[in-house]
């Protein structure tokens, strides 16, 4: 059974999503696609984009708003399918594995946990929301892993051609 994935709409640049509510100003957010009831909002392509946009490095060339905007939801419609997929297979990511994980975090950052978490609070980052979005990266990865192991078929007179080759190119002089 494939996710169901309803069709982008397109976002009217005309219409402005900004709302009074109260007297004060508040941007709406709106669904701008839902992948097997999992929703995609406008926030979650705008904080995306931000990311890339913050961390391309300087003189970088990215391509245009719109091209970007429309390449991320691209990418965020392939996570959702990804992560459904991996639901339906019963694949999961346990707490242990999501600890060790966040550990090996810090220590390629030559830091502490407890320094991590404070370097995260400084940053404005929510540590229980760091650890989902590692927890559903985590998850990604493993789905891809499994997706291309399952596709790779090496004959038995392919991993004897690759010897042959090797051992001829191991026995000429150099």
């Amino acid at each position: 059974d494939a996710p169901s994935v309803v069709p982008r709409i397109p976002g009217a640049r005309l219409l402005s999503n900004e709302l009074k509510l109260a007297g004060s100003p508040t941007t709406a957010d709106y669904l701008v696609a839902v992948v097997d009831q999992e929703p995609i909002t406008h926030t979650d392509v705008d904080k995306r984009v931000a990311r890339i946009q913050d961390t391309a490095p300087p003189g970088s060339k990215l391509p245009p708003d719109d091209e970007l905007r429309r390449q991320v939801l691209d990418a965020l419609i392939d996570e959702k399918v990804q992560l459904s997929y991996a639901k339906s297979l019963g694949m999961d990511i346990s707490e242990a594995d999501l600890d060790g994980a966040v550990d090996n975090i810090a220590m390629q950052n030559q830091i502490s946990l407890t320094e991590l978490k404070d370097r995260m609070r400084v940053d404005g980052l929510d540590y229980q929301r760091y650890r989902n979005s590692l927890r559903e990266q985590l998850l990604l990865e493993r789905v891809r892993s499994r997706e291309v192991n399952s596709r790779i078929q090496i004959s038995d007179a392919e991993i004897d051609d690759f010897y042959a080759q090797g051992a001829v190119g191991l026995a000429e002089p150099s």
